[in-house]
């Protein structure tokens, strides 16, 4: 009797310090908690964002945008991006289609970055066209896997508009 409640006991006490362990789960934490604060890790990581801005010639343009790539350290993204909306070139439906690639410059909550896109951008009025970018923007981590991201853009379809935009959104 006394080996079996000796047994009780000893289960119990290490059921108890495992339910108390905060280590790596080993499930892709997007977060490390260190002594700088709450920054970004590798693994998976989402995008969402709307952009607001005008063509150097006047047009008033809007674009929603989804961005999936990898985040291989605190510093360096790289992903795919597809994009929709209202755009410049004749004031008619866009779609954008092409890599994104982002650098992080702290390892903090509130991050700045400098962004590059490239691929194809098309328009009903000027077809298919190569679509380049950059912006510089900052990142403000939320909660454990959630931040916002405030940033401008400078954005061409290199023969038919170039326009600025400012982006909000959201990863996760």
């Amino acid at each position: 009797m006394k080996k079996l409640f000796l047994l009780c006991l000893v289960s119990l006490c290490a059921f108890q310090a495992s339910a108390q362990y905060y280590g790596h789960s080993g499930y892709g934490n997007r977060f490390n908690r260190g002594s700088s604060g709450e920054y970004l890790s590798t693994g998976y990581r989402g995008m969402v964002q709307i952009a607001n801005g005008a063509c150097f010639d006047g047009d008033f343009s809007t674009l929603f945008s989804t961005t999936h790539g990898y985040q291989f350290n605190q510093h360096i993204f790289l992903g795919a991006f597809w994009g929709l909306g209202l755009g410049c070139c004749g004031d008619g439906f866009i779609t954008n289609l092409g890599v994104d690639f982002r650098a992080y410059f702290l390892k903090t909550r509130i991050t700045p970055y400098l962004g590059a896109k490239l691929g194809y951008e098309y328009c009903y009025e000027c077809g298919s066209l190569p679509h380049i970018g950059s912006d510089i923007g900052v990142r403000f981590g939320l909660k454990n896997k959630l931040g916002l991201t405030l940033a401008f853009s400078v954005e061409s379809n290199v023969e038919c508009d170039t326009y600025g935009r400012v982006r909000i959104g959201f990863d996760f």
